[in-house]
This record gives structure tokens, sequence and C-alpha cells, in this order.
């Protein structure tokens, strides 16, 4: 049997893209059929998922994701990736190797009730997916968590020292949605005729101009709220009016209702000022990724198990980052929270940055707490 250090290797140097973990997949079910399991394959395409049944009980579910990232590995690493341009830049691949690692335990453990494993494709983005769903949204969708009466699922942080564990009450992660906007003008000779043109470039630019009053005076105080243009394109050449503007962007919130807000404000705003200058506008916007969420006595136990082995409890702030565990909180009571997994000696880089490491030491800490708090919780 593998250790799993040597399969946390060999998944970081085979990394997968999402709805890409064949391999990945594959490794996971040789795992769990050596320890006796009978894990379902294929489950939201390339999920997978087991069972530990001792009699019956509650049914409690731990979630690890499997899929990497498109970025080129720089970190020199002996176990670095053998994929061009993949690389497990979040993690993934330790959260993975850890849910091994608790199913092990868990082998060797007397309870009642049913423990499930959930081993989750594409929580990065949707990927090819045609309806633009993520792993977890797919994998509820499958009946990977029909019966659950609770889940917990860890994420490593970089930014922690092995052995402190980050926790937050309530909202943990906040929400999203992505937008474009694309704006509709009329071409003319920019330096002849430019009366006779509808400048899509000066439309798009008071749109971003006036969307950064949104926070400042739609959003409360004591609340949260981020609008951000990532891309605009438009033009074709220099002496012509531009007819067509694309902005594309990214809206965050703690609260599902500021989300929702910012939204309709936006496009209202966006609206309005391509009708004052005559231009028509499309806007389309994804659906709301909502907060992921920590319910407080599922959270408690995690914090619980934790001190009781010997990790340090450290609370942290709220983070407007994502994470597509927040369907699975807003459904079923939930406990998401961080690991750290800070390597000493060497410069730290975050989460999604070509040089970021993980400290192998939390593979066993993570198997640990995600077993024993699933025995607390049954």
């Amino acid at each position: 049997m593998l250790s799993l250090t040597e399969i946390y290797r060999d998944l970081h140097q085979h990394p997968e893209l999402c709805y890409q973990e064949i391999r990945t997949a594959a490794v996971v079910t040789r795992e769990l059929t050596a320890l006796g399991l009978t894990p379902k394959t294929g489950i939201a395409r390339t999920g997978v998922i087991a069972d530990i049944v001792r009699g019956s009980g509650k049914t409690i579910a731990l979630r690890a994701d499997m899929d990497a990232l498109p970025i080129l590995e720089q970190t020199g690493l002996d176990y670095a990736s053998l994929e061009a341009g993949k690389m497990h830049a979040c993690g993934h691949d330790s959260h993975t190797t850890m849910l091994i690692g608790a199913a092990r335990l868990l082998m060797e453990e007397s309870f009642s009730g049913t423990i499930r494993l959930v081993f989750q494709p594409a929580e990065e983005s949707h990927g090819d997916d045609p309806d633009l769903k993520s792993g977890a949204q797919r994998m509820l969708e499958a009946g990977a968590y029909t019966g659950v009466d609770a889940a917990v699922a860890l994420h490593n942080e970089p930014s922690l020292a092995v052995g402190v564990l980050g926790m937050c009450d309530a909202e943990i992660m906040g929400c999203c949605l992505d937008f474009k906007i694309v704006v509709h003008g009329l071409s003319a000779h920019a330096g002849a005729e430019p009366e006779r043109g509808i400048d899509a470039i000066v439309i798009g630019s008071s749109i971003v101009l006036q969307a950064q009053t949104l926070v400042s005076r739609y959003v409360a105080p004591l609340d949260a709220g981020v609008v951000s243009f990532g891309v605009i394109q438009g033009g074709r050449a220099e002496n012509i009016v531009a007819d067509e503007l694309i902005l594309r962007g990214t809206i965050r919130a703690m609260k599902l209702s500021t989300a929702q807000n910012l939204q309709q404000r936006l496009e209202q705003i966006a609206k309005g000022i391509a009708t004052a200058h005559g231009a028509t506008l499309e806007f389309i916007a994804t659906p709301i990724l909502p907060s992921t969420f920590n319910n407080p006595s599922i959270n408690a136990a995690l914090k619980n198990t934790a001190l009781e082995l010997g990790l340090s409890i450290q609370t942290i702030e709220p983070s407007l980052g994502v994470e597509d565990f927040a369907y699975i909180s807003q459904q079923i009571p939930s406990a998401y929270a961080m690991l750290g997994s800070s390597v000493t000696g060497f410069k730290q880089y975050g989460l999604h940055h070509s040089m970021v490491r993980c400290h192998e030491d939390i593979l066993p800490i993570g198997a640990a707490l995600l077993a024993k708090t699933a025995l607390h919780l049954l």
C-alpha cells in the first residue's frame, strides 16, 4: 500500500483540469477498492463516491475536490507537474490524499451510521459543462448527497502554519457572479465625421467609471461588495468610431441580497448610459454562486475535534474568494475550514500561484481531522 506522501506526489505530478480528472479518479478508485470498499465512479462525469457503512444511523459526507489549474508550475520540486501548463496550484491533490487517508482510518473504526466519501471534479470552474455548472452542482444533481445529514470539507491554506486550523462562523466565502456587457454603437470615420457614429468605447468607458459608485452608494458601509472589470475589448482601427465594445467582470459580495442588488444596479446603469447615447446593450450574467456557510453545530464539532487533535484554532476573516462547496452548504448543514500548509524555509506564495507549495505534513493531519470529525458527528 502506498503511503499518503507517495499518493500525493503522484497526483501532484499528474494534474488534470475540470471534468478531465480521469487518472485522478482511477487512483482514488484503486485506493478505495484496496480498502475493501465499492466505489461508484463516473459521478458527474469523473467524480467518485464510496460509503463506509456500519449499521443504521446518520450519514456524514466528507468532500475533497480533485481538479487542477491551467498554470505552468515553477516550484522546481522533484515531483513537479509532468503535464505542461497544468498544476495543482490550489492543493486539491492534498485534499484528495487527505480523504483517502481518512478512509483508511475510518475502516479501522467502529461506529453506527454511514460515512460517505465524496471525490468531486471541477471545483475551479465549470470547464466545458454545457450548462456552466460546477462539479458540486453536478454531484448534487447526481445524488451524491442524497440522505446526507452533514458535510465537511477542508482546504489547505499556505498563509497559515502547519498545525493551525483557520475557522470562521457563518459565511466563510462570498457570493460571486461574472458578467458580460456588449455595447452596440455605430461606426463612422473617427477623424472626419465622428458625429455620424455612436462610439461604443466612450459609452463603455462611462459604464466602467459609473460602476465605481455602486459599492460606495448602494452597499451598506458594514457590508462587503466588489465590482471589478477584468476585460475590455473593442475597436478595429484608430480612425474608426468603434461600433462594439465588450466589457467583462465580476461581482463579489458576502450576502446574496447584496450580490443581487449590485447586479441589478449595474445592469440599470449600463443600459441607461447606452440609451442616453443612442446605443443598445446586452447584459449577460452567470447565475450567482452563493456564499459558503458554516452551520454552527457542524462547525463546533469540527473545532472541538481539531482541539482534541492538538491543532491551534485561528479565527479568520471571511473571504470574497469563492468555493463551490457553497452549493452543498446551502442545502446541507456543513463546515468548511482552512488547514495551515505553510512550508518553512521558502518564500510563501498564495494559492493559484505557479510557485505555491503545500507542506506534506498536513496529509495525516487532514486525514485524522476529517475522520474524527465524521465520527463525532455520528
